[in-house]
């Protein structure tokens, strides 16, 4: 019998063996990885150039450029090649330029979001370089009004009715006495009530009458008549008492009051003469102003100097101290130039965002090259614990013997802030200096020898500077000077004179107030050169200009101070009647008695 055979259970399919990779999953892993280096090495140098330009020239309120950043993964770093930092007063003229600043950074602290660095090294450093292309992105401020106050004044003798109409309203005399007119006619009838008032209530035939009364009444038989009649003369005795008191305080008050509208009468002629010399100050060059010509003279560059230091502290301050804020009991920081904030927790050894602790400084200038240091470079003070320090020294460069510059930004307590600066320049040889920016005194040191010493501290919200200079073997000159007519050429023509024959010069600026509104005192050696050459002119010539003013004032002031011995002669005779009915009142008593 034939039949199919029985094969018996088919064989089990042998298991794939397991393998280690599997190379699906390592070729996308693969893919992924070149990815991130494509997008390294394409991008992300161009996104820091891009990072650094938009941030230092948001900052800095001028162009901020970039030629190269190169990020280094193995070791981890960055190096710049380039900066180029626009001067917002100047846009065709860098503030600075640095060829390179090159640094290494913590790997492990990278990964925490953190950059801290051990040492920086920021080379070739140049100051004031040209521009071909303008740097500006904003409109820069005009002049401060200290600077609009140092500029040289027209010496022009002013038409005194021009003068005259444009401060009346402002002179001190006219507003004295008007104001003493009315306060004259106020009192007069404010006085002509009160004297009513006490005339009604202490009138001296009415006390009479009472008393005639009184007397007739005790002059009666009864015994109880007689002792009533004189309890009632001693009660009528202590009511005129008091009326005198009352009287007698009343023209006290009186005597006070018309003793100052009195005292602004007397007072005129000063106010008069006092504004005619304060016009006088305005508008021309007076004796006490001759003693200070080198605050025109020097104070609109000496200012302008302050207020650029000024402004480059405000535009370094987002990298030197960081906007911090408490929200719902954490810590949170506005990320420099950009949108967002970052929550800070709680960390066993906190460390700033960013810090370097060492960064090495080389600056070329056309008189050679020197080197400096700064400590401790972080927007977060108060977490490092120590503030930001620098300093820079050379000597025996060409043309000058010597420099060195200190100084410190201190945010650790932001509540107490504090910035110090300290610079000492000696044998700086100068040569083409210009010192007056004026069409009419375009003042120049041609050659000289020249020490500068400056030392400022800017300590919560308050400025106080100190800056000496000395010119030795000095050559002034005046190129290009304009002409100016009348008083004001011959006075210009004086000024150049004495300082061309000036060899040196030395003078000592203070500066006090806040870095908005600051006030400069500036002292020289020359003022008395100065003053003794301009003085006895300009006193001449504004001799009749002060004689004009203080004519047309007093005539202004004539109406009010007619007014005014108006009022003094009624309240005077409001004055006598408050004797004569005090003496009233005495004579009553006196008779009475």
């Amino acid at each position: 019998m034939t039949g199919r055979a029985d094969k018996g259970p088919a064989p089990a399919r042998k298991p794939k063996g397991s393998r280690l990779f599997r190379w699906q999953g390592l070729l996308v892993f693969f893919a992924l990885c070149a990815l991130a280096a494509g997008f390294w090495l394409l991008f992300v140098n161009r996104v820091t150039e891009r990072a650094i330009e938009k941030a230092g020239t948001a900052a800095v309120g001028a162009k901020v450029e970039l030629d190269k950043a190169d990020v280094s993964l193995s070791p981890l770093g960055v190096t710049l090649l380039g900066l180029k930092v626009t001067d917002p007063g100047a846009p065709m003229t860098n503030a600075f330029e640095v060829g390179r600043i090159a640094f290494l950074m913590d790997g492990p602290n990278a990964l925490r979001r953190k950059v801290i660095i051990e040492e920086m090294s920021i080379e070739g450093v140049r100051l004031n370089t040209p521009r071909t292309t303008s740097g500006a992105v904003a409109r820069t401020q005009g002049r401060t009004p200290l600077e609009r106050l140092a500029e040289l004044p027209s010496f022009v003798i002013p038409n005194v009715k021009e003068a005259f109409e444009k401060e009346k309203a402002d002179l001190q005399s006219l507003r004295l006495l008007t104001g003493a007119a009315a306060d004259a006619g106020a009192m007069r009838t404010r006085w002509d009530g009160k004297l009513e008032e006490l005339k009604a209530a202490a009138d001296a035939g009415r006390y009479q009458k009472r008393y005639e009364e009184l007397r007739a009444k005790a002059g009666q038989v009864s015994i109880g008549g007689l002792v009533g009649g004189a309890k009632d003369v001693v009660a009528l005795q202590k009511e005129v008492r008091a009326d005198i008191q009352t009287v007698a305080e009343a023209k006290k008050a009186f005597t006070a009051d018309l003793a100052a509208l009195k005292k602004a009468a007397s007072d005129a002629p000063d106010a008069v003469r006092d504004d005619a010399r304060r016009m006088v100050e305005k508008y021309s060059l007076t004796p006490s102003g001759l003693s200070n010509i080198s605050r025109m003279l020097f104070g609109a560059k000496i200012s302008a100097s302050v207020r650029s230091a000024l402004q480059w502290n405000e535009r370094l301050s987002p990298f030197i101290e960081r906007v911090k804020e408490q929200v719902k009991g954490r810590e949170v920081v506005k990320p420099l130039r950009a949108k967002g904030r970052n929550v800070r927790f709680r960390e066993d050894r906190p460390l700033p965002d960013f810090l370097a602790r060492l960064a090495k400084v080389s600056v070329s200038l056309p008189q050679g090259a020197f080197a400096g240091r700064i400590d401790n470079l972080t927007s977060e003070q108060d977490v490092l614990g120590r503030p930001l320090e620098f300093s820079f020294s050379a000597e025996k460069l060409k043309g000058l013997r010597s420099v060195a510059l200190e100084g410190m930004f201190d945010r650790v307590d932001p509540a107490a802030r504090k910035d110090a600066l300290s610079l000492k320049l000696l044998g700086y040889e100068a040569r083409g200096v210009k010192l007056v920016e004026s069409a009419s005194l375009p003042l120049s040191l041609r050659e000289g020898l020249a020490d500068l010493d400056v030392r400022a501290t800017l300590e919560k919200g308050a400025l106080s500077a100190r800056i000496t200079a000395g010119v030795r073997s000095a050559r002034f000159e005046f190129e290009g000077a304009e002409a100016r007519p009348g008083l004001a050429g011959r006075v210009d023509e004086a000024i150049r004179g004495a300082l061309t024959g000036v060899t040196s010069l030395h003078l000592t600026a203070e500066v006090s107030g806040t870095p908005e509104s600051f006030d400069l005192k500036l002292r020289s050696d020359v003022d008395e050169v100065l003053r003794a050459a301009v003085g006895a002119l300009v006193r001449e010539q504004m001799a009749g200009f002060e004689k004009d003013i203080r004519e047309a004032i007093a005539k202004e002031a004539a109406g009010p101070l007619e007014k005014l011995n108006l009022g003094l002669e009624g309240l005077e005779a409001i004055g006598v009647e408050l004797d004569s009915l005090n003496k009233r009142l005495a004579d009553l008593l006196a008779k009475w008695k």
